[in-house]
C-alpha cells in the first residue's frame, strides 16, 4: 500500500531542471544580549513578485547556514522564500577546528540533554509548571 502511495506521489512529482531561478541573499543578525552574531541566509525566488510561502531550515547539529544550498534554491526556484539560521552553539564551531579522533565526542557533548534546560519552570508543560 505505501509503494503504492509513493508511486502516485513520485508520479506527480515535476522534477526540478535547469538553473536555479533563486536570488541567494546573506545576513547577520546581532544578538546583543549574547553578545553573539547569527548568521542567516536566504533564498528568494526570482520568477515572482509575489508573495510567498516562507521555508524555515534548520541546518541540525555540527551544519552552517551556508550548508544543504541544493535545498534552498530548489525550493527558491519553485517560488518558496527560504530562510536558514545558523544556530550558534550547535553549529560547526562545535567540531571545527578539534582534532578528528575528537569530533563525534564533541558533538555528542554538544546533543547533551542538560544543554537544552534552558526554558524558565513556567514555561515548561506538565505537572510541575502549575
Amino acid at each position: 500500500m505505501a509503494s503504492i502511495a509513493a508511486s502516485a506521489f513520485a508520479a506527480d512529482y515535476t522534477r526540478w531542471v535547469g538553473d536555479a531561478n533563486a536570488e541567494q541573499k546573506d545576513f547577520v543578525v546581532r544578538d546583543a544580549k549574547r553578545s553573539r552574531d547569527i548568521p542567516v541566509r536566504v533564498y528568494l525566488p526570482t520568477a515572482t513578485t509575489q508573495p510567498a510561502a516562507v521555508v524555515l531550515f534548520s541546518h541540525g547539529l555540527g551544519g552552517i547556514a551556508a550548508g544543504s544550498a541544493y535545498l534552498g534554491e530548489h525550493w527558491a526556484a519553485r517560488g518558496y522564500v527560504v530562510v536558514y539560521v545558523q544556530h550558534p552553539g550547535s553549529d560547526d564551531s562545535v567540531w571545527k577546528g578539534k582534532p578528528i579522533a575528537e569530533r563525534m565526542s564533541a558533538l555528542r557533548d554538544a546533543a547533551n540533554a542538560e544543554n537544552f534546560r534552558f526554558a524558565p519552570r513556567r514555561h515548561r508543560r506538565g505537572p510541575e509548571s502549575a
